[in-house]
């Protein structure tokens, strides 16, 4: 996983992206950076646990989608 950081005006945006998995970007608009520190260790596992099932449940499909046109064929 990589966490970018890019500066906007009046809002910071933090992106996590992963590979192979849809983009989840997040609008932070505290100005403390105590808070957002915590704002963001609280809200990232369960960000990157939302993207986990993602990928894990688009690897199961591909596997059921391959294993039943094989049973087909």
């Amino acid at each position: 996983m990589r966490v970018t950081k890019h500066f906007i005006p009046t809002t910071d945006v933090y992106i996590f992206c992963k590979e192979d998995v849809r983009t989840c970007v997040v609008p932070v608009t505290l100005i403390d950076s105590k808070k957002r520190g915590a704002w963001l260790k609280e809200n990232a596992k369960k960000m990157l646990n939302y993207l986990e099932v993602s990928n894990n449940f688009s690897t199961l499909s591909l596997s059921l989608s391959l294993s039943l046109s094989y049973i087909i064929v």
